[in-house]
């Protein structure tokens, strides 16, 4: 397939699973809140072992001290063109963001958050 733009919200031609006009599968609010309280026990979990041990873990397989569900739609805009939105992010707040899009089919994104 020919390059295009990373902003370039239309569906590729010959993507069936995709509906027309839209970029990304909408999730359904019982999705979304599941996903979030997912994330708030992995975010405590990681805040509790991060006062246990008092330093601030670097990145996977530690657990992560911020979660942040995400919809699948403004993923391309968080990553950016070549990564570089997210390796600017990761620079300015000097942390390291992982994206865990296993669950992109479902229409969310987990952003889990690394050190302090």
């Amino acid at each position: 397939l020919p390059a295009r733009s990373l902003y370039d919200a239309g569906p590729r031609p010959g993507t069936p699973w995709i509906q027309r006009g839209e970029s990304a599968p909408v999730p359904s609010p019982e999705v979304l809140r599941e996903a979030q309280a997912r994330a708030s026990r992995a975010e405590a979990e990681g805040l509790a072992a991060l006062r246990r041990s008092g330093s601030a873990p670097r990145g996977p397989p530690a657990l992560p001290t911020g979660t942040m569900v995400i919809e699948q739609k403004f993923v391309d805009f968080i990553i950016g063109p070549g990564g570089q939105s997210l390796a600017a992010l990761n620079y300015a707040a000097g942390v390291t963001v992982q994206l865990d899009q296993s669950h992109s089919l479902a229409g969310y994104t987990v952003a889990n958050i690394y050190g302090s």
